[in-house]
């Protein structure tokens, strides 16, 4: 089709406009006073609406969620905008993203036409935009065709949830529809303006396409079918306004508010127990035990969640057949506030959150890994909900029969094996690694080994202990220990819910802290790590050992023996590591400094690595599930087709190789502690030969 001149381009804008539904009448009504009752209608619906559903969260708690307001602005960007955690699916990602960009530049023809009704002809805007714009819909028409497909016929698993008696993909499949009918009425509304009128060349070609189908029909025809089209676009554009507050596409509108108030904390660190400038003693409730007990932010997690399963998906708990999915617990939440405060009828309820459906098994399932954190799109919090909901728990006398002892144990013992401090074993106190006492005159003791309850008192976490101080004595790292005055950090004891039990334990540990001064302190297990960095008021370095063990392989303080056999081995990252820690690539780096040594990556790693199940407190009762999660793990592992199984945890260590013990599966993978491991490797001979290395 030719282009046109400037005289033929006036005349056909001024015809458009007298094919504009703002200059005909509708169902009786004129085009403006037609939209100006649907817009009030609806926006007074949508209003309405939204005042409600959002006034549930000035029944929450107070929560601080405005500081560092510019770093929250670049974290929205990334996985906001962006959606970068959307590609752990690729297919699912890549849909979704076309579908929100796509919607993004297609916003601004939804609100042309709105003014179209007011404006003739001010929809018609170029045909750049034209172009861009069809590009949009094409590629999102396409996309939700696809979505449509794979709903009904692939039927992804994580789409469906044993523990929801309801099923939402019937929503789903009404969105998706009802988009498809917003393009499609657009598409219409367009092509019979085309069929009515020539349009310049290149202009809207897919109105273009479709307009050759009309041609045959007459022009009272096309412009009824051209109005029924305006006027069905925009009653779906406002009904779908109108429908989000209603439904799970409420995310549409609040997934980008709980990104930007998302928790900016180390992951590892929990929500305190009492607020600031208030006593834990003086709490009148500790916990959650009512849905209006949680802050205001959780309530929002509860509105935002988009239904789509990856933290279920994730969840190492359910994926063992426990009776935990955080997906339902959040869409249980959901449904017990919108009971307590309903659209149309004002109620001031506050139900116990038993109420939603949600166990008491699910709760007491969760090992805190963090997996369901990791995967959610919109960043929805469920670790903070969980232990506060564990403190209520605490606090009225309802814990696992199974947790009882070892708690007890904490409380009288200081460490959870229930073992008295004279049946610690006594590696610490040797030369190796001496004693300390309290620093005189303000002087530091150096670097202090924090063994804490697995080291001390379980034989096997023990010799993977007396590993690492085996690699720091060939190092010539001096390190100090002060077994006799520590007790169990309390990580798990918080975790639980038991936070009491922690303070004390905490508060016993950071005096003999602070009266020493150490330069830093090292850890063999993480959760004393976490513990140390996250629970703990003073300030001081805290490192993990495989943080030391590469640094001195780097440095050539230890000198790996070429005299070895071939071997491949594929690391376990315990959750606070990695996903809680942040450690994932000391060790990668350490295991790749090892000659004849390859790492076979299992498919979940690093951040998306699977819980074995066997966190501390976890250790000392049954799972739910119809298998162990380390059972669950160790299948991974052998899929890689590796000889060893390596990991830098010792309630792991002690997990797996039960687990690999328990299924006969010794002779086909070993487990082994990275320190152990690093130790076989190393030639002693080198380094105690090496000349001039200092500590």
């Amino acid at each position: 089709m030719r282009g046109f001149s400037s005289d033929e381009k006036g005349f056909l804008r001024w015809a458009s406009m007298n094919h504009s539904p703002s200059a005909h009448p509708f169902l009786g009504l004129s085009g403006p006073w037609l939209q100006t009752i649907l817009m009030v209608l609806a926006f007074g619906i949508f209003s309405w609406t939204l005042y409600r559903r959002l006034g549930l969260l000035r029944r929450g708690k107070r929560a601080k969620r405005l500081d560092r307001p510019l770093h929250r602005m670049a974290w929205t960007w990334v996985y906001g905008i962006l959606q970068i955690r959307q590609f752990k699916y690729p297919v699912a990602g890549v849909l979704h993203m076309i579908i929100f960009f796509g919607f993004l530049l297609l916003l601004l023809r939804s609100c042309l036409l709105m003014l179209e009704a007011y404006f003739g002809g001010v929809s018609e805007v170029g045909a750049v935009y034209a172009w861009m714009k069809d590009a949009a819909a094409l590629a999102v028409f396409l996309a939700c065709l696809f979505a449509l497909f794979r709903r009904v016929f692939l039927r992804p698993s994580r789409y469906s949830d044993r523990l929801l008696p309801e099923h939402h993909s019937g929503e789903a499949l009404v969105i998706l529809i009802w988009i498809l009918a917003i393009l499609g009425s657009d598409a219409m509304f367009e092509a019979a303006g085309q069929a009515l009128l020539p349009a310049e060349e290149g202009a809207s070609p897919v109105a273009a396409g479709l307009s050759g189908y009309l041609e045959g029909m007459g022009q009272a025809t096309l412009l009824q079918v051209r109005l029924s089209s305006f006027w069905l676009h925009n009653v779906l554009v406002l009904g779908l306004l109108c429908y989000l507050p209603l439904g799970k596409h409420f995310h549409v509108l609040l997934a980008l508010p709980n990104v930007f108030l998302a928790n900016q904390e180390p992951k590892g660190k929990l929500r305190e127990a009492a607020e600031a400038g208030q006593a834990f003693e003086d709490l009148e409730q500790v916990g959650v035990g009512k849905l209006f007990d949680l802050n205001w932010k959780d309530l929002l997690d509860f509105l935002t969640c988009t239904h789509c399963g990856r933290c279920t998906d994730q969840c190492p708990a359910y994926a063992t057949g426990a009776p935990l999915s955080p997906r339902a617990f959040t869409l249980q939440g959901r449904k017990l506030a919108y009971k307590s405060q309903p659209i149309w009828k004002q109620t001031n309820g506050n139900p116990d959150f038993w109420e939603s459906g949600f166990s008491r098994d699910g709760l007491w399932s969760c090992t805190t890994c963090g997996a369901c954190e990791e995967a959610c799109p919109v960043m929805i919090e469920y670790v903070d909900k969980f232990v506060d909901m564990r403190r209520f728990q605490m606090e009225i006398g309802e814990v696992p029969e199974e947790l009882q002892k070892p708690l007890q144990s904490l409380e009288r013992r200081g460490n959870p094996f229930g073992k008295a401090r004279l049946r610690a074993h006594p590696f610490l106190n040797s030369e190796k690694v001496p004693l300390v006492s309290d620093a005189v005159a303000g002087e530091s003791v150096g670097d202090l080994y924090f063994a804490d309850s697995a080291a001390l008192y379980e034989p096997r976490a023990n010799q993977a202990a007396v590993a690492f101080l085996e690699l720091a004595h060939l190092a010539e790292h001096p390190l100090g220990s002060a077994w006799s005055k520590e007790v169990d950090s309390g990580h798990d004891a918080r975790r639980f819910g038991e936070e009491g039990l922690f303070q004390e334990l905490r508060d016993r540990n950071q005096s003999w802290l602070t009266s020493l001064q150490p330069n830093s302190v090292v850890v063999t297990d993480p959760h004393g790590l976490n513990a140390l960095k996250y629970d703990y008021s003073q300030d001081l370095p805290v490192l993990h050992a495989v943080e030391l063990v590469e640094l001195w392989l780097q440095e050539g303080r230890l000198q790996v023996s070429n005299h070895q056999e071939s071997i491949q081995v594929s690391f376990h990252d315990p959750c606070y590591l990695g996903r809680r820690g942040g450690i994932f690539e000391p060790v990668r780096r350490l295991i790749s400094s090892l000659p004849k040594v390859e790492l076979v990556e299992m498919e979940r790693n690093r951040s998306w690595s699977f819980c074995c199940g066997g966190g501390s407190l976890n250790l000392f009762r049954e799972e739910l599930g119809q298998q162990r999660m380390a059972q669950y793990r160790l299948a991974m592992a052998l899929e890689t087709g590796a000889d060893l199984l390596l990991t830098a945890c010792p309630y792991c260590l002690l997990n797996l190789e039960d687990a690999a013990k328990s299924s006969n599966l010794q002779s086909w993978l070993g487990v082994q502690d990275i320190c152990e491991f690093v130790l076989s490797r190393v030639s002693p001979e080198n380094t105690h030969e090496k000349e001039g290395v200092k500590a």
